[in-house]
């Protein structure tokens, strides 16, 4: 992502690999005793997945994480598959065709879950063939189930990308230790205000390990 190389975009799925190589390097540094990772919507995707194997991250800011590649292409399935106006009007003005007055089900003949499966199917075989591989395994939420580190979970509250919805559910899961939550208002690509970024700031100030903490502890992956 960003300025790496490749032609291709895997939605944490090889950015998590970037990551835990950016986490080796930094630790090798003088005078760096303590981690912690804060990413944004696929980059906060890629944090959770680091901080599942390895202990060595003390904390994590999650703005707009997803629960998973999937449940965001089934949003986006019934998002835009809601929007055929055909569809849509059939439904609303209640048009019969052969005198047989149709409604959801008549229009989705397996019925309107398995169309947006379906779609959610095709857009999964398509990045397993071109992009090698399988959009299930990048699930943050399940990832988040092995994770022991203080987690801030941030979302805006108009974000029609990735739906606020995502990060209730984390965090109301979330078991690994201490959780937060911050509304942003705003959208999914909204400059981030100065309250959320010194709320932030002041939350991994309070969990980033001091001097010595680390090797005292002998913590590891």
């Amino acid at each position: 992502a960003g300025l790496s190389g490749g032609d291709l975009c895997t939605l944490g799925h090889n950015e998590s690999d970037d990551l835990r190589c950016v986490v080796d390097h930094v630790l090798t540094l003088k005078g760096v005793t303590s981690v912690a990772l804060w990413g944004r919507s696929m980059g906060a995707a890629s944090c959770a997945m680091v901080a599942a194997t390895d202990r060595r991250v003390d904390a994590l800011v999650l703005d707009s994480c997803f629960l998973s590649v999937e449940r965001v292409a089934l949003d986006v399935a019934k998002k835009y598959v809601n929007s055929i106006p055909f569809l849509e009007s059939a439904i609303m003005m209640g048009k019969s065709f052969g005198g047989i007055r149709l409604d959801k089900t008549d229009i989705f003949a397996g019925g309107e879950d398995q169309v947006y499966e379906d779609a959610v199917g095709e857009f999964r075989e398509a990045v397993l063939k071109r992009c090698g591989f399988d959009i299930r395994e990048v699930s943050p939420s399940r990832s988040l189930e092995g994770c022991t580190a203080p987690v801030l979970f941030a979302h805006a509250d108009e974000d029609q990308l990735v739906f606020p919805y995502h990060s209730d559910l984390m965090h109301a899961s979330y078991e690994g230790g201490e959780k937060r939550k911050f509304v942003i208002e705003g959208h999914h690509n909204s400059e981030r205000p100065a309250a959320f970024l010194q709320y932030a700031r002041c939350f991994l100030e309070g969990h980033l390990k001091p001097p010595g903490v680390r090797k005292v502890m002998g913590e590891g992956r």
